[in-house]
């Protein structure tokens, strides 16, 4: 009876420290998803508190010159693009609407023009599009049976 005891206090104890380990995991995904979605190191360092002015006169490319290269990147429509100050990184970010209807965050580096990272967001419209395809595909099964 003892070695049995034994055995369930272990299991137990297995039971509860797998998880802790699983709720510990679930909490850094969590607290990395409050933070920025990308992460980026541009050529130009910025203080996070510097002025719009400042950022402006520390762009060496111009807004036409990034809106060039995020339309070279990603085909699509720019719905906008601003110059930001990301984490002390001087970046501008283009967010480019597809035709499948999801949109794509494009972060140009605002000093030398490298594409530092590209973050694709679906949108409802996209979901949508994807759901009256299927259904379309069902109801054309349906009438061929028919």
């Amino acid at each position: 009876m003892k070695t049995s005891s034994k055995i369930v206090r272990g299991i137990l104890v297995l039971g509860l420290a797998g998880t802790m380990a699983f709720a510990n995991v679930e909490s850094n995904n969590e607290s990395n998803d409050e933070k920025s979605d990308v992460s980026i190191k541009s050529s130009i360092q910025l203080k996070e508190s510097a002025s719009k002015a400042q950022e402006q006169s520390a762009a060496k490319l111009s807004i036409a010159d990034a809106t060039a290269i995020a339309k070279s990147t990603v085909a699509g429509n720019i719905n906008k693009i601003k110059l930001e100050n990301e984490n002390g990184n001087l970046v501008y970010q283009a967010e480019v609407a597809k035709n499948d209807g999801s949109t794509v965050d494009i972060y140009v580096d605002a000093g030398n023009g490298d594409v530092l990272a590209k973050k694709v967001e679906k949108t409802e419209q996209a979901d949508d599009n994807e759901g009256s395809e299927k259904g379309e595909k069902g109801e054309n099964q349906d009438n061929e049976n028919e």
